[in-house]
Protein backbone atom coordinates (compact mmCIF):
# COMPACT_ATOMS: atom_id res chain seq x y z
CA UNK A 1 0.00 0.00 0.00
CA UNK A 2 1.12 3.54 -0.65
CA UNK A 3 2.26 5.65 2.30
CA UNK A 4 0.99 9.05 1.17
CA UNK A 5 -1.84 10.26 -1.06
CA UNK A 6 0.65 12.41 -2.95
CA UNK A 7 2.08 9.24 -4.48
CA UNK A 8 -1.02 8.90 -6.67
CA UNK A 9 -0.53 12.39 -8.08
CA UNK A 10 3.20 11.93 -8.58
CA UNK A 11 2.84 8.60 -10.37
CA UNK A 12 0.04 9.86 -12.59
CA UNK A 13 1.87 13.10 -13.43
CA UNK A 14 4.89 11.02 -14.46
CA UNK A 15 2.81 8.56 -16.50
CA UNK A 16 0.44 10.97 -18.29
CA UNK A 17 1.82 14.50 -17.66
CA UNK A 18 -0.04 16.17 -20.51
CA UNK A 19 -3.43 14.57 -19.90
CA UNK A 20 -6.14 16.88 -18.63
CA UNK A 21 -6.88 16.34 -14.95
CA UNK A 22 -9.55 18.99 -14.27
CA UNK A 23 -11.35 21.36 -16.60
CA UNK A 24 -14.39 23.61 -16.86
CA UNK A 25 -15.77 25.94 -19.51
CA UNK A 26 -12.98 28.48 -18.93
CA UNK A 27 -9.74 26.65 -18.20
CA UNK A 28 -8.07 23.28 -17.76
CA UNK A 29 -5.26 21.79 -15.71
CA UNK A 30 -3.01 18.90 -16.73
CA UNK A 31 -1.59 16.45 -14.22
CA UNK A 32 1.89 17.92 -14.68
CA UNK A 33 0.59 21.45 -14.07
CA UNK A 34 -1.42 20.30 -11.07
CA UNK A 35 1.66 18.77 -9.49
CA UNK A 36 3.89 21.76 -10.24
CA UNK A 37 1.50 24.38 -8.85
CA UNK A 38 0.79 22.21 -5.81
CA UNK A 39 4.52 21.91 -5.12
CA UNK A 40 4.87 25.69 -5.35
CA UNK A 41 2.02 26.20 -2.88
CA UNK A 42 3.46 23.49 -0.65
CA UNK A 43 6.85 25.18 -0.69
CA UNK A 44 5.27 28.45 0.43
CA UNK A 45 3.28 26.80 3.20
CA UNK A 46 6.17 24.64 4.41
CA UNK A 47 8.00 27.85 5.23
CA UNK A 48 5.33 29.03 7.68
CA UNK A 49 3.44 25.95 8.93
CA UNK A 50 4.43 22.96 11.06
CA UNK A 51 3.61 19.49 9.72
CA UNK A 52 0.21 17.97 10.57
CA UNK A 53 -1.36 21.39 11.20
CA UNK A 54 -4.68 22.42 9.62
CA UNK A 55 -4.64 24.92 6.75
CA UNK A 56 -7.89 26.67 5.84
CA UNK A 57 -8.77 27.09 2.17
CA UNK A 58 -10.93 30.11 1.39
CA UNK A 59 -11.50 29.82 -2.33
CA UNK A 60 -14.36 30.07 -4.79
CA UNK A 61 -16.18 26.77 -4.18
CA UNK A 62 -16.44 25.96 -7.90
CA UNK A 63 -12.93 26.96 -8.94
CA UNK A 64 -10.18 24.72 -10.30
CA UNK A 65 -7.86 26.59 -7.91
CA UNK A 66 -9.13 24.33 -5.14
CA UNK A 67 -7.22 21.35 -6.54
CA UNK A 68 -3.66 22.77 -6.58
CA UNK A 69 -4.42 24.42 -3.23
CA UNK A 70 -5.45 21.24 -1.43
CA UNK A 71 -2.58 19.24 -2.89
CA UNK A 72 -0.26 22.09 -1.96
CA UNK A 73 -1.40 21.74 1.64
CA UNK A 74 -0.54 18.04 1.46
CA UNK A 75 2.93 18.83 0.10
CA UNK A 76 3.45 20.99 3.18
CA UNK A 77 2.58 17.95 5.29
CA UNK A 78 -0.61 19.58 6.57
CA UNK A 79 -4.35 18.86 6.49
CA UNK A 80 -6.56 20.89 4.16
CA UNK A 81 -9.79 22.39 5.53
CA UNK A 82 -11.98 23.97 2.82
CA UNK A 83 -14.53 26.49 4.08
CA UNK A 84 -17.55 28.00 2.36
CA UNK A 85 -16.72 31.65 1.72
CA UNK A 86 -20.38 32.36 0.88
CA UNK A 87 -21.53 31.69 4.44
CA UNK A 88 -22.29 34.65 6.74
CA UNK A 89 -19.22 36.33 8.20
CA UNK A 90 -20.22 35.36 11.73
CA UNK A 91 -20.40 31.69 10.73
CA UNK A 92 -17.08 31.77 8.91
CA UNK A 93 -15.46 33.45 11.89
CA UNK A 94 -16.83 30.70 14.15
CA UNK A 95 -15.35 27.95 11.97
CA UNK A 96 -11.98 29.65 11.86
CA UNK A 97 -11.99 29.96 15.65
CA UNK A 98 -12.83 26.24 15.95
CA UNK A 99 -10.25 25.17 13.38
CA UNK A 100 -7.41 27.40 14.61
CA UNK A 101 -5.51 27.01 11.31
CA UNK A 102 -1.76 27.39 11.04
CA UNK A 103 -2.35 29.36 7.83
CA UNK A 104 -5.08 30.44 5.44
CA UNK A 105 -4.84 30.20 1.64
CA UNK A 106 -7.30 32.53 -0.08
CA UNK A 107 -8.11 33.79 -3.55
CA UNK A 108 -9.55 37.25 -4.22
CA UNK A 109 -13.07 36.31 -3.13
CA UNK A 110 -11.72 34.46 -0.13
CA UNK A 111 -9.74 37.49 0.97
CA UNK A 112 -12.91 39.59 0.80
CA UNK A 113 -14.78 37.05 2.94
CA UNK A 114 -11.91 36.99 5.40
CA UNK A 115 -11.87 40.78 5.68
CA UNK A 116 -15.57 40.74 6.55
CA UNK A 117 -15.10 38.39 9.50
CA UNK A 118 -11.84 39.75 10.88
CA UNK A 119 -8.22 38.73 10.46
CA UNK A 120 -7.36 35.27 11.83
CA UNK A 121 -4.51 34.73 14.25
CA UNK A 122 -2.30 33.12 11.60
CA UNK A 123 -0.56 33.95 8.31
CA UNK A 124 -2.82 34.60 5.30
CA UNK A 125 -1.37 33.49 1.98
CA UNK A 126 -2.62 34.74 -1.37
CA UNK A 127 -3.33 31.84 -3.73
CA UNK A 128 -1.82 33.74 -6.67
CA UNK A 129 1.39 34.47 -4.78
CA UNK A 130 1.71 30.90 -3.50
CA UNK A 131 1.08 29.43 -6.97
CA UNK A 132 4.05 31.43 -8.29
CA UNK A 133 6.37 30.68 -5.35
CA UNK A 134 9.70 28.98 -6.21
CA UNK A 135 9.73 25.24 -5.54
CA UNK A 136 11.83 24.44 -2.47
CA UNK A 137 13.01 20.87 -3.08
CA UNK A 138 14.91 20.63 0.20
CA UNK A 139 11.92 21.74 2.26
CA UNK A 140 9.50 19.44 0.46
CA UNK A 141 11.84 16.47 0.85
CA UNK A 142 12.21 17.18 4.56
CA UNK A 143 8.42 17.22 4.96
CA UNK A 144 8.04 13.84 3.25
CA UNK A 145 10.79 12.19 5.30
CA UNK A 146 8.93 12.83 8.55
CA UNK A 147 5.46 12.06 7.16
CA UNK A 148 3.32 9.17 8.38
CA UNK A 149 0.47 7.34 6.71
CA UNK A 150 -1.55 8.22 9.81
CA UNK A 151 -1.06 11.97 9.39
CA UNK A 152 -4.28 13.99 8.97
CA UNK A 153 -5.15 14.75 5.36
CA UNK A 154 -8.42 16.67 5.52
CA UNK A 155 -10.83 18.34 7.91
CA UNK A 156 -14.31 18.58 6.39
CA UNK A 157 -17.07 20.30 8.31
CA UNK A 158 -20.68 19.24 8.65
CA UNK A 159 -23.43 21.72 7.78
CA UNK A 160 -24.10 22.45 11.43
CA UNK A 161 -27.84 22.23 10.88
CA UNK A 162 -28.27 20.71 14.36
CA UNK A 163 -25.92 23.12 16.09
CA UNK A 164 -22.24 23.97 15.79
CA UNK A 165 -20.53 22.47 12.69
CA UNK A 166 -18.28 19.53 13.44
CA UNK A 167 -14.97 18.92 11.71
CA UNK A 168 -14.31 15.35 10.60
CA UNK A 169 -10.58 14.57 10.49
CA UNK A 170 -9.43 11.89 8.04
CA UNK A 171 -5.94 10.49 7.52
CA UNK A 172 -3.86 9.48 4.52
CA UNK A 173 -4.43 5.88 5.64
CA UNK A 174 -8.20 6.29 5.39
CA UNK A 175 -8.09 7.99 2.00
CA UNK A 176 -5.68 5.45 0.53
CA UNK A 177 -7.94 2.53 1.43
CA UNK A 178 -11.10 4.40 0.46
CA UNK A 179 -9.67 5.40 -2.95
CA UNK A 180 -8.62 1.86 -3.82
CA UNK A 181 -11.93 0.39 -2.63
CA UNK A 182 -13.98 2.99 -4.52
CA UNK A 183 -12.15 2.37 -7.78
CA UNK A 184 -12.61 -1.39 -7.43
CA UNK A 185 -16.23 -1.30 -6.25
CA UNK A 186 -17.50 0.96 -9.02
CA UNK A 187 -15.24 -0.32 -11.79
CA UNK A 188 -13.72 3.11 -12.46
CA UNK A 189 -10.90 3.44 -14.98
CA UNK A 190 -8.66 5.89 -16.78
CA UNK A 191 -11.35 6.38 -19.43
CA UNK A 192 -13.99 7.35 -16.85
CA UNK A 193 -15.05 10.98 -17.24
CA UNK A 194 -16.04 12.38 -13.85
CA UNK A 195 -18.59 15.14 -13.49
CA UNK A 196 -18.06 17.32 -10.43
CA UNK A 197 -21.07 19.18 -9.06
CA UNK A 198 -20.21 19.18 -5.33
CA UNK A 199 -18.48 22.26 -3.90
CA UNK A 200 -15.05 21.32 -2.62
CA UNK A 201 -16.01 22.00 0.98
CA UNK A 202 -18.57 19.12 0.76
CA UNK A 203 -17.52 15.56 1.56
CA UNK A 204 -19.03 14.28 -1.72
CA UNK A 205 -16.34 16.17 -3.64
CA UNK A 206 -13.64 13.68 -2.61
CA UNK A 207 -15.06 11.23 -5.15
CA UNK A 208 -14.19 13.77 -7.86
CA UNK A 209 -10.66 14.34 -6.59
CA UNK A 210 -8.75 11.32 -5.37
CA UNK A 211 -9.98 8.40 -7.52
CA UNK A 212 -9.56 10.30 -10.82
CA UNK A 213 -6.09 11.50 -9.83
CA UNK A 214 -5.10 7.93 -8.96
CA UNK A 215 -6.47 6.70 -12.29
CA UNK A 216 -5.30 9.51 -14.54
CA UNK A 217 -8.93 10.21 -15.46
CA UNK A 218 -10.33 13.67 -16.19
CA UNK A 219 -12.88 15.64 -14.23
CA UNK A 220 -15.26 18.23 -15.64
CA UNK A 221 -16.50 20.89 -13.22
CA UNK A 222 -20.15 21.39 -14.09
CA UNK A 223 -21.36 25.01 -14.37
CA UNK A 224 -22.82 26.40 -11.18
CA UNK A 225 -26.59 25.97 -10.99
CA UNK A 226 -26.91 23.50 -13.87
CA UNK A 227 -28.48 20.92 -11.53
CA UNK A 228 -31.54 23.15 -11.23
CA UNK A 229 -32.38 22.65 -14.91
CA UNK A 230 -32.70 18.94 -15.84
CA UNK A 231 -32.64 19.50 -19.60
CA UNK A 232 -29.51 21.63 -19.36
CA UNK A 233 -27.91 19.07 -17.06
CA UNK A 234 -28.59 16.17 -19.43
CA UNK A 235 -27.27 18.20 -22.37
CA UNK A 236 -24.15 19.08 -20.39
CA UNK A 237 -23.52 15.45 -19.43
CA UNK A 238 -23.93 14.36 -23.04
CA UNK A 239 -21.74 17.14 -24.44
CA UNK A 240 -18.89 16.33 -22.06
CA UNK A 241 -19.46 12.55 -22.27
CA UNK A 242 -19.67 12.30 -18.48
CA UNK A 243 -19.75 8.68 -17.28
CA UNK A 244 -19.62 9.25 -13.50
CA UNK A 245 -21.68 11.71 -11.48
CA UNK A 246 -22.31 11.75 -7.73
CA UNK A 247 -25.75 13.16 -6.88
CA UNK A 248 -28.13 13.04 -3.92
CA UNK A 249 -31.16 10.78 -4.49
CA UNK A 250 -33.54 13.76 -4.53
CA UNK A 251 -31.56 15.46 -7.29
CA UNK A 252 -31.33 12.24 -9.28
CA UNK A 253 -35.09 11.66 -9.10
CA UNK A 254 -35.66 15.23 -10.26
CA UNK A 255 -33.61 14.56 -13.38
Amino acid sequence: MKANMLEHLEETALRVPCSVAFYDDRESLTFAALREIARRIGSRLAKITPPRAPVALLLDARSIRNLPALYGVLYAGCAYAPLDIAMPAERLSLLLSLLRPAAVVADARGLQALAACGAPNCPVVSYADAAAYPIAETALSAVRRQASVYDPLSILYTSGSTGIPKGSVQTHFSYLHWTEATIKTYGLGEDTVFGNQSPFFYANSILDIFPPVALGAKVYLLPSGVLSFPKKLIACLNDQKITELCMTPSSFIGV
